[in-house]
């Protein structure tokens, strides 16, 4: 997701942006080709180039946020391990639910990131939320959803299935979001994965 800042929007979005990706940050900034950014240092003035945002942040006034993410390991011996996690908040930030899933059964990434992004918008749909936002930091399922063209290794029959549950909402907008932005799913996905080998406790937020 991008957006235009202003100078004093930018210098708060700036201090959000994790340690290990400001690097990044000002190299980019650093850039002589994206070195029109600041026009003038006055309040509400454009910035000339999109600006990639590394922080969650919230949905617009009647929409609520649906982050989700999955992990999959393959062991030596053939078996396989999964989890996804989905968490929900509405426009003032606020959690609404947040859920995880054990998935002995996928078998790809791919897969537990599919059913992670399936089972929120199931969990949406039961509690009545009509306007969604998606966010996921997988760029190929992204890709997917916004295209409706369904990779060649998955099965038709499971993508028709969240094609359906999509199309049940009054509104929706599915997102790329950085891994930095997705952080609470992504913890929770990590520790679903734990608990489908047995390794963790279930996930108690600080």
């Amino acid at each position: 997701m991008s957006k235009f800042l202003s100078v004093n929007d930018f210098v708060v979005w700036y201090e959000k942006v994790p340690g290990k990706v400001k690097s990044d940050v000002e190299a980019f900034l650093m850039d002589p080709i994206n070195s029109v950014f600041i026009v003038e240092d006055v309040p509400g003035s454009l910035l000339l180039n999109p600006v990639k945002t590394f922080c969650w942040e919230k949905p617009v006034g009647g929409f609520f946020k649906l982050n989700t993410d999955g992990y999959f390991k393959m062991f030596a011996d053939g078996s396989f391990a999964g989890g996804c996690a989905a968490v929900v908040r509405n426009h003032l930030g606020e959690f609404v639910c947040q859920t995880e899933w054990v998935l002995p059964f996928a078998r790809s990434s791919l897969d537990v990131k599919f059913i992670g992004v399936y089972l929120g918008l199931l969990q949406c749909n039961t509690l009545g939320l009509r306007k969604m936002i998606i966010e996921s930091d997988c760029k190929q399922l992204v890709q997917v959803l916004n295209s409706s063209l369904v990779p060649e290794e998955a099965e038709l029959k499971e993508y028709r299935h969240l094609f359906k549950v999509l199309a049940s909402f009054d509104d929706y907008k599915i997102l790329h979001q950085y891994r930095e932005g997705n952080l609470v799913a992504n913890e929770l996905g990590v520790n679903a994965m734990a608990l489908c080998q047995g390794l963790a406790q279930p996930f108690e937020e600080n």
